[in-house]
C-alpha cells in the first residue's frame, strides 16, 4: 500500500476555479481511505478579487493550503512557490497538475509508488482527452536544430535527442526537485517542463513514462483571451481550447511557444548547434500556429500570427545574447 501522507498535489490556478471543483475534489481525504491521503496545494496567480474569493472558500471547505501571490508568477515560479510550501507543510514527494487535469485516486497513488520506489525518476501517465484518446505518451527534443518530434518519428542521423514529460501531470521526489533545481521561472508558460526533464537527466535522474496509468487533460477551461503578451502580467497560467469567436488557442499560447523554443536553444544546443535553431524557427513557428487551425490564421491575425513574430523576435533576441556570452552549456563538455 502506497503511503500518500507525505504526497502533495500541486495546481497552479488562473481564474478557473470551477475546474478545481470539478479536478480536485475527487482526491478529497475521503477518496484515500487507506494508505493516508495527499495535501493539496492550491497556488492562485492573482486574477480577479471574486476568483480569489472562490478559491479561498474552497480551500476552506476542501482543508487545501493555498499560495496566494499579488501578481501572475506564471507556471514555474508558481509550481516552485506550490512546492516550497508543500516542502513546509512536511512532504517529500510532489504531483504536478494542471487544473484542467484530473487523475483518479488510484492512478494518483501508482504515480507515488512510483516515485517512493526510485526517488530519482520523473514519472509522468498517459495522457488522454475527453474522448479517452491518447494525447501525450512521451515526446522528443530534437537538441541538434530544435524540433519537437513524437516516439515514433525517426531520429535524425547525427542528432542528438532526448525525451521530455509533460507538465500536466508529473510525480516527483524532493531528491530530485533539489537535484534538478526546480522548474525554470523565466519561461513563464510553456517549455519550463521540457528544461526541467532535461535538467533531471543531467542531475542523473530517470524519466519514466508510465502509459499504464493514465490523467485525463481537457484543454478548455484555464485561459482567458488575452491581450498581446508585451509582458508577463499579459499572458496567463495554462492554455484553454475554443476561444471566443473561434480562436483556439490564446494570443500568449503563440508568443511563449514560439519564444520558448529558442530560450531552450540558448540553453541546451550546444554552441555549433544555435544557428540550425535560428534557421528551423520559422518552420517550428509555423507548425506552432497550425495547432489551432489554418482557419484562426486569417479571422485573427493579430492575435496568432502577430504574436508568433513578436516571440519569434523575442527568442531570437536572446540567442543573440546568447552569442556574446562564454557560459559553459550542459552539452558543451
Amino acid at each position: 500500500m502506497t503511503d500518500l501522507s507525505s504526497t502533495a498535489v500541486i495546481v497552479v490556478n488562473y481564474g478557473s476555479h470551477e475546474l478545481l471543483e470539478t479536478n480536485l475534489v475527487p482526491l478529497s481525504p475521503g477518496a484515500f481511505a487507506r494508505g493516508g491521503a495527499p495535501r493539496v496545494v492550491v497556488v492562485d496567480n492573482a486574477t480577479t478579487p471574486a476568483e480569489r474569493a472562490a478559491v479561498i472558500s474552497q480551500a476552506r471547505t476542501h482543508g487545501w493550503l493555498t499560495v496566494l501571490p499579488d501578481a501572475n508568477l506564471g507556471f514555474g515560479a508558481g509550481v516552485n512557490r506550490g512546492i516550497r510550501a508543500a516542502l513546509d507543510a512536511g512532504a517529500d514527494t510532489f504531483v504536478i497538475l494542471n487544473p484542467d487535469a484530473t487523475i483518479a485516486p488510484d492512478q494518483l497513488a501508482a504515480l507515488v509508488a512510483h516515485v517512493q520506489a526510485d526517488p530519482m525518476t520523473l514519472v509522468a501517465p498517459l495522457i488522454v482527452d475527453a474522448a479517452d484518446d491518447p494525447v501525450f505518451y512521451g515526446y522528443r527534443v530534437d537538441l541538434t536544430d530544435g524540433a519537437t518530434r513524437s516516439p515514433q518519428a525517426a531520429l535524425v542521423a547525427g542528432h542528438r535527442h532526448a525525451e521530455w514529460l509533460t507538465g500536466a501531470c508529473l510525480a516527483v521526489s524532493r531528491r530530485l526537485w533539489e537535484a534538478a533545481g526546480g522548474l525554470a521561472e523565466d519561461y513563464f508558460l510553456y517549455w519550463e517542463d521540457v528544461d526541467f526533464s532535461l535538467r533531471v537527466l543531467a542531475a542523473g535522474g530517470r524519466l519514466l513514462n508510465d502509459t499504464d496509468i493514465v490523467a485525463r487533460h481537457v484543454e478548455g477551461g484555464t485561459q482567458r483571451p488575452s491581450r498581446e503578451p508585451t509582458a508577463p502580467d499579459d499572458a496567463v497560467g495554462t492554455d484553454s481550447g475554443e476561444r471566443s469567436g473561434g480562436q483556439r488557442h490564446s494570443a500568449a499560447y503563440y508568443y511563449w511557444n514560439v519564444r520558448n523554443r529558442l530560450l531552450l536553444g540558448t540553453r541546451w544546443a550546444r554552441r555549433g548547434e544555435l544557428a540550425r535553431w535560428v534557421r528551423r524557427t520559422p518552420q517550428e513557428s509555423w507548425r506552432i500556429l497550425l495547432r489551432g487551425g489554418r482557419r484562426q490564421l486569417l479571422t485573427h491575425p493579430t492575435t496568432t500570427l502577430v504574436p508568433a513574430v513578436r516571440g519569434a523576435i523575442d527568442g531570437l533576441r536572446l540567442v543573440h545574447r546568447e552569442r556574446f556570452t562564454q557560459r559553459e552549456r550542459p552539452n558543451d563538455r
